[in-house]
């Protein structure tokens, strides 16, 4: 070995060193569904999904705690929400109303009260704002101002003589007789009733990286209760973390198939573990890279993309492949280096050619399908 192959092989054994300590550190995988939504011509509609994939909506978890008495649901449901508050993942934990929920409604629907007086304005308001409607109104204003809700009706007369308001509380209380209801603050849903939480989030429910772990602290934190609890649970968190666990899975799999398949090839013709050694390390060299270049381009790494990158393995070790059947079957004199400089521009070719059918759908509309493109393009 020549000084400047010692030169070069050190040279890239510090550069994958150094992207596998930078992926250790910065590598963030994301299951994030709209990254499969079209951001071209239809950007608009990818805008509106991307927002409403990481809304507060999104981000929220549903949490129903249940037990043979009802009063120990309450304990154990209070117990659990001070240990979710204390995580650093959870963003807020609602158990209750609030004692500020009058406001907040008031500050919500007052402005837009007359956008509900009716859900047919072209049809019935022509008639409300006629002289009988107003004499109408002007009786209804009068009876409300001598009835039991005259306090409320006081203050918004002025602004809202149509009493849109008060009759948008009313439609709102009618449409609260649901299951979920409100018991000494606490919110309480089902027969017989459980303690209901709503747990929000900081990060995405899509984001892997935070939300498998937080998953995890979930059933733990739930069992640290003690037994004879039920939950059950519903977010966009759950299937998240189900399918990160199950492309997991499926990405161990094809690349453990991969791995043996290879390995009892590589035993069967060459006879030689050492060599198979060898080979191995320009297939996770291309795969750190490529993950590299994912994260600094792309600032994050889809977990479809990093099983699909697992068929490189099946691709790329034909190279190496070429390489020392060309070398075993007619040695150059001069070393093994002369046999790769033979058999180099083949190599090439078919890596160029590779490349470029990858590089071609780096060109979609679609971010996941760009990512896959970029991601086997420079793994190769």
């Amino acid at each position: 070995m020549t000084r400047t192959d010692r030169v070069a092989l050190a040279v890239g054994a510090a550069l994958t060193l150094g992207m596998g300590l930078f992926l250790s550190w910065h590598l963030e995988v994301s299951t994030r569904l709209t990254h499969f939504l079209p951001d071209g011509g239809e950007a608009e509609l990818a805008s509106v999904s991307s927002r409403i994939a990481d809304s507060e909506l999104t981000r929220t978890l549903t949490l129903l705690v249940s037990a043979p008495e009802f009063e120990r649901a309450l304990e154990a449901s209070a117990r659990w929400a001070a240990a979710l508050e204390a995580h650093p993942e959870v963003a807020s934990v609602r158990t209750g109303p609030g004692e500020r929920i009058a406001e907040a409604v008031y500050a919500l629907y007052f402005p837009r009260r007359h956008l509900f007086l009716s859900p047919h304005p072209e049809r019935d308001l022509p008639a409300r704002l006629a002289s009988d409607g107003l004499n109408t109104a002007a009786r209804d204003l009068r009876a409300s101002l001598m009835g039991p809700e005259s306090t409320l009706v006081q203050e918004t007369a002025p602004a809202d003589p149509f009493q849109a308001f008060p009759a948008l509380l009313g439609r709102l209380e009618e449409a609260s007789t649901g299951s979920v209801r409100v018991v000494d603050g606490r919110f309480v849903a089902g027969d017989p009733p459980s303690a209901l939480l709503f747990v929000r989030t900081r990060h995405s429910a899509f984001d892997a990286t935070h939300q498998g772990p937080f998953v995890e602290f979930l059933a733990d934190s739930f069992d640290a209760l003690g037994p004879g609890l039920n939950l059950r649970w519903s977010g966009v968190h759950r299937f998240a973390a189900a399918s990160e666990a199950l492309a997991r899975r499926d990405m161990e799999r094809i690349s453990g198939v991969s791995i043996v398949g290879i390995v009892v090839v590589f035993l069967l013709v060459f006879r030689s573990l050492r060599i198979l050694a060898l080979f191995a390390v320009p297939l996770a060299a291309g795969l750190l890279l490529a993950m590299t270049v994912e994260q600094l381009a792309f600032g994050s790494l889809h977990l479809i993309t990093l099983v699909f990158g697992c068929t490189l393995i099946g691709v790329c070790i034909d190279y190496p492949i070429h390489y020392l059947n060309h070398h075993s079957a007619l040695p150059s004199p001069d070393g093994p280096s002369s046999s790769l400089r033979a058999v180099w521009p083949a190599l090439w070719m078919g890596a160029a050619t590779t490349i470029a059918g990858f590089a071609g759908i780096a060109w979609s509309d679609f971010p996941g399908v760009r990512e896959i493109g970029v991601f086997a393009a420079v793994g190769v």
